[in-house]
């Protein structure tokens, strides 16, 4: 930073360093919450311990063009500094709705970037901190909503695409029945998993790509039809898999271990296809 930012930051030293370390400490229960989404078995949310450094990385890269903007203070950000508190209290503490808490911190952290360096430095700064949204947990009911129809999505589309090879089977819900048995869509089998993935790594991968809102817009957009697409490529190979070898080969072993690698491996490799053109097209604008 500049010296006179500096100067102006740590002759402010109480609010400068205490007013983070009191929205950390507010917001305690918060943070066990999602460490414990975080590490419960099967989690949909283990790379949200990746998220926070990823945000600081941003910040610290872009420090260089910070030092040159003007620091101001926002009063604005503590208007929004206590309605985020307030919310977190009352909804978060009070009512046990954890999900708004994990809003209301960042909010928290936009309101206190606000009053510390003003909106010039804020506006810099918003991407970084907005992106702290991907290591907040969806709530279970919604995230149980989501599972059930992606699964189904994902089985239909399945048995529609193994329909045009000729081969007898039937579908009811999420069970799919062969001559020689049957297979389940479980919930792991829904691509959920690779769908949270795959969109937060969008999110990463646009906002390093040159071009309009529109462009990283539209390569986000594109990684939630990718994900279903490559999981209902890995539910068809389980089925012909089961066809061919039984359904006990194609529900456990290397099977089905093995198209869960390769369900990432057709996913990635479909993001970086539609990615590299949207970033072949930003050069030729």
């Amino acid at each position: 930073m500049s010296q006179a930012v500096i100067k102006k930051s740590y002759g402010g030293f109480i609010p400068f360093f205490l007013l983070p370390a009191a929205v950390a400490a507010t917001f305690f229960d918060t943070f066990q919450w999602m460490y414990a989404r975080f590490v419960e078995p099967d989690s949909y949310y283990s790379h949200g311990f990746l998220i926070p450094f990823f945000s600081a990385y941003i910040i610290y890269s872009s420090l260089p063009r910070l030092k040159n903007m003007r620091q101001e203070t926002s009063y604005f950000g503590i208007a929004l500094l206590i309605a985020a508190l307030a919310g977190h209290v009352l909804v978060g503490l009070v009512l046990g709705i954890k999900f708004f808490s994990g809003f209301a911190l960042i909010f928290a952290l936009i309101g206190a970037s606000l009053y510390l360096f003003g909106r010039q430095i804020t506006r810099a700064l918003l991407f970084p901190l907005s992106f702290l949204i991907f290591m907040v947990p969806v709530p279970k009911v919604m995230l149980i909503w989501l599972t059930f129809n992606l699964k189904l999505l994902a089985s239909q589309a399945a048995v529609w695409v193994v329909g045009l090879m000729n081969l007898n089977i039937l579908r009811e819900g999420s069970v799919i029945y062969l001559p020689n048995g049957m297979l389940t869509v479980e919930n792991e089998c829904s691509g959920i998993n690779s769908l949270i993935s795959l969109f937060t790594l969008s999110v990463v991968f646009a906002y390093f790509l040159k071009g309009s809102m529109l462009r990283k817009s539209a390569v986000v957009a594109f990684s939630l039809p990718i994900a279903v697409l490559a999981n209902t490529a890995r539910i068809v190979f389980l089925i012909i898999a089961a066809y061919i070898y039984g359904t006990e080969a194609a529900t456990g072993g290397i099977l089905h271990d093995g198209a869960g690698i390769v369900l990432w491996v057709i996913a990635f490799g479909l993001f970086m296809m539609v990615y590299n053109i949207f970033k072949q097209q930003g050069r030729g604008a």
